[in-house]
């Protein structure tokens, strides 16, 4: 894949400045009209059942009951959804236990504010790894 323009993004962030700088770093690499955005758990869960989405760029910390690590394992343990890619968007260093218990459940891992030479790859390389 040379291009990911034409997939489904779905970004999972509560912050609304998160989320405005992931879509301006989008452009270019995914088409606008393809970039979804749930604020919480909940909202996701009810757009990954209604919508078809080749990957998901989720943050773990969400002020809701629910956060990023409980969307995930939802993710993975959901048969319709056990193979999308995910990559961990995150402002706060991910410690090694909470590393080793989701590391086998995401394609990658990004510091927020996320480096926009580092998205394309990422997003490339999961949906690449994903699809082997």
């Amino acid at each position: 894949m040379n291009s990911p323009k034409n997939i489904k993004l779905l970004i999972v962030d509560d912050s609304p400045i998160s989320i405005f700088d992931l879509k301006y770093k989008l452009k270019g690499i995914v088409e606008e009209k393809n970039i979804l955005v749930a604020k919480n758990y909940n909202n996701a869960i009810n757009i990954l059942k209604e919508k078809q989405i080749d990957i998901a760029l989720i943050d773990l910390q969400m002020p809701d009951a629910w956060n990023g690590v409980d969307l995930i394992v939802h993710i993975r343990e959901s048969n319709k959804l056990k193979d999308l890619p995910v990559i961990v968007i995150t402002s706060t260093k991910i410690n090694g236990l909470l590393q080793k218990s989701i590391e086998n459940m995401v394609s990658d891992y990004l510091q927020k504010p996320v480096k926009q030479n580092l998205l394309k790859p990422a997003i490339i390389n999961s949906i690449k790894s994903n699809a082997a």
